[in-house]
């Protein structure tokens, strides 16, 4: 089984989900983002959604895709 092995590689399946979701979660990037230097109101809240726009874009490249199936009619 896989996820035995996923388990023990991360130590355990709550380590695994938190190394998942830190790895495709926007806040730590906009955390970074907003520890530094930065524009006026209106260039942080573009970066802000920049930001977030990319992350969603970086989704887990294993996910499935749904197939098409029959048309419902």
């Amino acid at each position: 089984m896989l996820l035995p092995s996923l388990y023990a590689t991360f130590g355990g399946r709550n380590e695994l989900l938190f190394t998942v979701y830190e790895r495709y979660n926007p806040v730590l990037d906009i955390e970074n983002m907003l520890s530094g230097p930065r524009g006026d109101l209106p260039e942080t809240v573009r970066t802000v959604y920049r930001l977030m726009t990319d992350a969603l874009k970086r989704g887990p490249p294993c996910s499935p895709m749904p197939s098409p199936g029959p048309a419902i009619r």
